[in-house]
């Protein structure tokens, strides 16, 4: 009777450690999916902040463009608007000069005739 008693504490003892092998075995895979998991979400991130970073420097460039596109162009708006006075001060002395030259013209047609 004691050895059956016996025999059955052992067999108990050894399925509660085949369970607790089992329960830790399954433990682990699910330890192991979290962390393949874990590592997959890393590798997103890390590929999510590449790109993001790319889109940022590609945006930081673009605008670096624009402003150098932007101070070129004011550059040529103050040329043409400083050759536009220029053309303007131009007119206006050659206007002078034609009424002058007319008013000669005429002074000397009128000694002539």
């Amino acid at each position: 009777m004691e050895a059956e008693k016996l025999r059955a504490v052992e067999q108990a003892v050894e399925e509660e450690r085949r369970m607790g092998t089992e329960t830790a075995r399954k433990e682990r895979i699910v330890l192991e999916r979290e962390k393949e998991e874990i590592v997959r979400n890393k590798e997103q991130l890390r590929r999510e902040r590449e790109t993001t970073e790319l889109q940022m420097k590609r945006s930081r460039e673009s605008q670096a463009r624009q402003a150098e596109l932007v101070n070129r162009l004011q550059a040529k708006l103050v040329k043409y608007r400083d050759d536009a006075v220029e053309g303007g001060e131009l007119v206006e002395q050659l206007t002078v000069q034609a009424r002058s030259d007319n008013q000669t013209i005429r002074d000397l047609q009128g000694k002539v005739e």
